[in-house]
């Protein structure tokens, strides 16, 4: 969805981005699989105040997607658009999670299928000028600035800012991987699970005690264990 920015301050742009009904249509017209993208408008900067104060639009269609169902969504900063100076922020709203399995997967993967859908260009030069494996692999990780300005909306309970916000708390429960197990999938299609085997308190930190760093599954892995299990 293309229209007009977020903090485009006309009366249009208003009733584009915070009607209900309209974000409704958008989710009910796409497939079991479906994928919404939308441009968002210019790149939040940690510095930034709440959004409500100075781009409610975009806080208010966020939220309505959230409310909808959608399975997983996924903002991302591309720096070539060539609008202003700042880089522009897009979403990717996913029905169901065969679409985050395509977004996470690995830079070798999305190599190969680029290879396989383009057609080879006359010159023998890449028809891809600001996109390959490597770009995909950096919008896979939300910018600190998405997690910063989230958790700064007016009234945010949201859980993860805790964690956000304060850095470390010791106070906090704290489980090491041996209070997990890896179950396979019992269906054709379907991923591996991490079970706890103890209870395991909402926001408690998992093998934290040494680096801390994001972990992805690709789903070639998974894949890949599956078929060879």
């Amino acid at each position: 969805m293309d229209a007009l920015d977020p903090e485009d301050n006309v009366d249009f742009a208003d009733v584009l981005y915070n009607d209900v009904t309209f974000i409704r249509s958008l989710f009910d017209a796409l497939t079991d699989d479906g994928i919404l993208v939308m441009q968002l408008g210019e790149s939040y900067s940690v510095d930034d105040l709440p959004p409500e104060i100075f781009d409610a639009n975009r806080v208010g269609v966020i939220r309505s997607m959230e409310n909808l169902g959608f399975h997983s969504m996924h903002p991302y900063d591309d720096a070539h658009c060539g609008f202003w100076e700042n880089p522009w922020s897009f979403l990717v709203a996913c029905k169901s999670s065969k679409c985050s399995e395509n977004w996470y997967a690995s830079s070798a993967q999305v190599e190969l299928s680029i290879r396989k859908r383009l057609r080879k260009s006359l010159s023998g030069e890449n028809l891809m000028k600001y996109f390959d494996g490597s770009t995909m692999a950096f919008f896979q990780v939300p910018r600190v600035a998405f997690e910063v300005i989230d958790c700064r909306r007016l009234n945010s309970r949201l859980p993860e800012c805790e964690v956000t916000n304060k850095g470390y708390d010791f106070k906090r429960s704290h489980f090491s991987s041996s209070n997990f197990k890896i179950v396979p999938p019992t269906n054709h299609g379907d991923s591996y699970a991490i079970v706890p085997t103890v209870d395991t308190p909402k926001m408690s930190y998992i093998d934290a005690g040494g680096k801390v760093s994001m972990r992805i599954m690709q789903p070639t892995i998974s894949s890949l264990r599956t078929s060879h299990a």
